[in-house]
C-alpha cells in the first residue's frame, strides 16, 4: 500500500511538471495564462514551486516570454480570471530562497533576465537583490568587492546590535 501510494504521488508530481512544461513552451504570457486557468494550478499542492524548479533546471533564455510568465504566477487573476484553484492562497510574495535562487540562475548566470526585471518580479526584496548583485559572483560566493562587503556587514551587525538595545 505504501509503495503503491508513493507510485501514485510520483506520478501526479510528473503530471504536474508535464502541465508546468507546456506554460513554459507557449509562445507568450497569453497562451500561458490560459493554460494555467484551464488546468488545476495550485500553490498549496507545489505547482509553483515546479514551476520555478522547471525554470532553475533549464536555461532561461530558451524559455519566451520568461519575465511576464513569472509576472504571471504572482497574479492571482489574469483579466479576470482565476489563475490559482487554491481557495485562499497569497501569490504575491515568492519565498527568499527561490528568490535568490531565480536571481542567481536568471540573472547573474544567463543573462537572461535584468536586475530591474527581477526587482518587478519581488519589490519587497530590492535591497537584497542589490546586495547580491553587488557581491555575489555566478558561483553564489560573496567574492566579489570583497573590502566593500565587509564594511557592509560590520555596518549592517552593528545596526542589530543597536535594534537590540533599543
Amino acid at each position: 500500500m505504501a509503495i503503491e501510494n508513493e507510485l501514485i504521488k510520483e506520478q501526479e508530481s510528473l503530471q504536474r511538471m508535464e502541465d508546468v512544461k507546456i506554460v513554459f513552451e507557449s509562445p507568450d504570457v497569453f497562451i500561458a495564462a490560459s493554460a494555467l486557468i484551464t488546468q488545476s494550478f495550485y500553490i498549496g499542492k507545489g505547482d509553483r514551486n515546479a514551476f520555478f524548479e522547471v525554470i532553475l533546471a533549464s536555461d532561461p533564455k530558451t524559455i519566451p516570454d520568461l519575465f511576464r510568465k513569472l509576472m504571471l504566477v504572482t497574479k492571482p487573476e489574469f483579466y479576470g480570471r482565476k489563475i490559482y484553484n487554491d481557495k485562499v492562497c497569497n501569490s504575491t510574495n515568492v519565498c527568499k530562497q527561490t528568490v535568490y535562487k531565480l536571481w542567481l540562475h536568471c540573472v547573474r548566470r544567463h543573462e537572461a533576465l535584468t536586475l530591474e526585471q527581477l526587482i518587478e518580479f519581488a519589490p519587497y526584496m530590492e535591497e537584497q537583490l542589490r546586495v547580491y548583485d553587488k557581491y555575489v559572483d555566478k558561483e553564489g560566493r560573496t567574492t566579489l568587492n570583497q573590502d566593500e562587503y565587509q564594511v557592509y556587514r560590520k555596518k549592517i551587525a552593528d545596526k542589530k546590535k543597536l535594534e537590540q538595545k533599543l
